[in-house]
């Protein structure tokens, strides 16, 4: 990440919203170290005159930096409200293939949900094909875990 100090009013918005302290204030001008930043982007957002922009496209790239402008994005309260209530989970499956564009889409909107506070490690893996086998793999080592945490003796006193 990057500062353009010409344009930095000198506010500390981001100094203070840095979980990692990764950026310090030099002559009342904000500079981002590079040391520790983990790259969540809350520093563009929270930088009031954008000022604030990545240096590495490839990990962030600021075209898919959208500013929030209420005519462009306005959401009526109770829509909202039911989207969030709306929170099951469906786990039977269609044995339909599902097309292309939609996983890259479903991922992209993973990249831009958020992550409590940029410390959960995300990472998405789709499988597409031998699910059977993936499942069973997972059942038997999850009954595994299970008889190694319903073992008394493995229970600490």
């Amino acid at each position: 990440m990057i500062v353009n100090t010409d344009k930095c009013i000198g506010c500390t918005l981001c100094t203070q919203d840095c979980i990692v302290s990764d950026i310090e204030m030099i002559d009342g001008k904000s500079h981002i170290k590079n040391e520790a930043c983990i790259k969540c982007g809350h520093c563009i957002a929270i930088c009031p005159v954008g000022t604030v922009s990545s240096n590495d496209e490839e990990d962030y790239s600021m075209d898919e930096v959208i500013e929030y402008n209420k005519e462009d994005f306005d959401i009526d309260s109770e829509r909202l409200m039911n989207f969030m209530k709306f929170r099951r989970s469906v786990r039977l499956f269609k044995e339909d293939d599902v097309e292309e564009e939609k996983i890259e889409k479903i991922l992209e909107a993973g990249k831009f949900t958020q992550t409590g506070s940029n410390v959960q490690d995300v990472s998405y893996v789709v499988i597409k094909d031998k699910i059977q086998e993936l499942r069973k793999m997972v059942l038997e080592t999850l009954n595994s875990m299970a008889d190694v945490v319903m073992n008394k003796e493995n229970v600490p006193i």
